[in-house]
C-alpha cells in the first residue's frame, strides 16, 4: 500500500472510482437505515381521521 495516501480509520481518502463506489454504497445504506428507523418511529394515522378526511372531501 502507498503509503503517501492518507487513511481515515481503514477507509481511503483517495478520489479513485472504487473509493467513491464504496463511499456511495455506505451512503446509501446510512440512508435507508435512517429512513426505517424514521418510519417505525412515526405513529400511524387513526382510522377515524383517514376516514374523515376522505369523506370531506367527497363533499
Amino acid at each position: 500500500m502507498n503509503t503517501h495516501i492518507p487513511n481515515f480509520n481503514g477507509f481511503p481518502t483517495d478520489n479513485s472510482s472504487s473509493t467513491n463506489f464504496k463511499y456511495d454504497l455506505i451512503a446509501s445504506k446510512m440512508m435507508t437505515r435512517i429512513q426505517n428507523r424514521q418510519r417505525r418511529l412515526v405513529p400511524a394515522p387513526s382510522v377515524g381521521i383517514v376516514f374523515s378526511i376522505s369523506g370531506d372531501s367527497w363533499t
